[in-house]
């Protein structure tokens, strides 16, 4: 069996060419930001991106606590394959209880914006 090497354009984020970079959602079709609110959640920073949204930290103002919020964007929220593959995720979620994986929280659906409430691993 032969192998092909790859050849890889320049990456934008490093200018190194170590790979493909996986693609996350626009920024632009995300619509939290640092110091929104979403129910009774007040979005503190952005955790982290990838290919389904953002992660953001939050924190709940019903129970005092800090939570991770992972937003579906809007482009995805239009899908109805994307918003029933998130909305799967949460209910796998709900029905696991292993101390190796977080705990799902709620659902959170508030003026169009969908969000997982997680568990923020320290």
């Amino acid at each position: 069996m032969c192998y092909q090497k790859r050849s890889y354009p320049p990456r934008e984020d490093t200018g190194t060419t170590k790979g493909p970079l996986i693609q996350s959602a626009p920024r632009s079709h995300v619509t939290v930001a640092a110091g929104s609110v979403l129910g009774p959640y007040e979005v503190v920073a952005l955790l982290g991106a990838g290919g389904m949204g953002e992660v953001w930290r939050a924190r709940d103002t019903k129970l005092n606590r800090d939570v991770a919020l992972k937003v579906l964007p809007e482009a995805f929220a239009r899908d109805a394959d994307r918003l029933a593959r998130f909305k799967r995720e949460a209910q796998v979620l709900a029905s696991l209880n292993h101390p190796h994986i977080g705990a799902i929280y709620g659902f959170e659906d508030d003026a169009g914006v969908h969000a997982l409430v997680l568990e923020l691993e320290k």
